[in-house]
């Protein structure tokens, strides 16, 4: 699928966020949302025409300097959601990127063989420019709660109740991390036990607060059902599998949508 140049722009500016060395300023979290490491991977190999091959090489160099801050098991499920025709496609793509680059744990996440692949040495030449996760902390909500809280869930819940004037439901952060209602909801009861959270859900303490997601576990199924509207003839039902998206939390998917109307 062919991303505009302004999708193009907004899925650079979150790798500048997360770390990458790209000329597109890093997206402000504050201002457009979280950026969350799992879902841009995953948006990012169902939007293999919006990368350049240095982009791409530099993401796989990303992939070894954060390989102890990436989520594993939530990239897993995230792609497992996404229809098979677009997951395979997803893995061709970190094929030809050079993915998993050696790493077993990236391998078993997305599904394909642990091979070192061609691009091995240009993703190790790449390492030394990513920006470190330390240096990361100051821009990305979910690797400074992965720094603080180490990566697991109970890291990215803390992340998602940052978001100002919103109160979860369950099923509604089951969905967005990617996990079981019953793992939420544990981990909900000790973050208000502990005082951190209040008996609604919100941070007691002051702190950070965002907008929404800029790009989320939803990003992929939208990504996938906008690629699907668009190779769709007949206008009115490509405008209802449109409709069937739901971008509360994806402003990478709307921005998509909405520049290719």
């Amino acid at each position: 699928m062919k991303a505009s140049a302004k999708t193009e722009r907004l899925l650079r500016g979150c790798w500048a966020t997360l770390g990458l060395p790209l000329p597109e300023k890093p997206v402000e979290e504050s201002a457009f949302g979280i950026v969350d490491p799992e879902a841009l991977i995953v948006s990012t190999l169902l939007l293999p025409g919006a990368i350049d091959a240095r982009m791409s090489e530099s993401i796989g160099a990303w992939c070894r300097v954060f390989g102890r801050l990436i989520h594993y098991q939530r990239m897993s499920a995230i792609i497992g959601r996404i229809p098979e025709a677009s997951s395979l496609a997803a893995r061709e793509t970190a094929r030809r990127m050079g993915l998993p680059g050696g790493s077993s744990r990236l391998a078993a996440a997305l599904g394909i063989p642990s091979t070192t692949g061609s691009k091995r040495a240009e993703i190790e030449a790449r390492k030394g420019r990513i920006r470190s996760p330390g240096e990361t902390a100051a821009l990305s909500t979910f690797v400074r709660g992965r720094l603080l809280f180490g990566t697991g869930y109970r890291a990215d819940l803390v992340s998602l109740t940052s978001i100002r004037r919103h109160v979860f439901g369950g099923p509604e952060l089951a969905r967005l991390l990617a996990t079981s209602p019953s793992t939420v909801s544990r981990l909900l009861s000790d973050l208000v036990g502990c005082g951190f959270l209040d008996r609604r859900g919100r941070p007691r303490a002051p702190g950070d607060e965002f907008p929404g997601l800029a790009v989320s576990a939803d990003s992929p199924a939208n990504i996938v059902a906008i690629s699907d509207a668009q190779q769709v003839r007949d206008k009115a039902l490509a405008r209802a599998i449109e409709g069937e998206c739901d971008f509360e939390w994806d402003r990478l998917g709307e921005t998509l949508v909405s520049s290719g109307r």
